[in-house]
């Protein structure tokens, strides 16, 4: 009859082999962002230019803020690209905007024309 809790029960975090943990709160995912922003501080620093450089430590600041940020419904990941994005989406105008805009600006050109 309650042969269910009899069973082995299995919990599983996340399904996702890059949140796989290496060593501590690092996980295969920030190992590849270091890997990232290693790779571009030092090829910055070979040529020289400094955007290459801060767009590393860009990178790595990330990493280490998504290393401590824990487990939580939503990633920091998630966050940046969510914050970037409806960034990017106030200040781009939408089809049905910049339409009703050429509208009225048509309007606007016709009546300056026929005054």
């Amino acid at each position: 009859m309650f042969e269910a809790r009899y069973l082995r029960f299995l919990s599983i975090k996340s399904l996702s082999l890059m949140n796989e943990n290496l060593y501590g709160p690092l996980q295969i995912k920030h190992a590849i962002y270091l890997m990232f922003s290693i790779l571009f501080i030092w090829r910055g620093i070979s040529i020289g230019n400094m955007n290459t450089v801060v767009f590393g430590l860009v990178i790595l600041f990330i990493c280490f803020l998504s290393s401590l940020s824990g487990y939580r419904s939503m990633s920091f990941e998630s966050k940046i690209i969510m914050t970037l994005y409806s960034i990017l989406d106030s200040t781009i105008p939408s089809k049905s905007e910049t339409r009703e805009n050429r509208k009225k600006d048509r309007k606007v050109k016709q009546t300056k024309k026929k005054k």
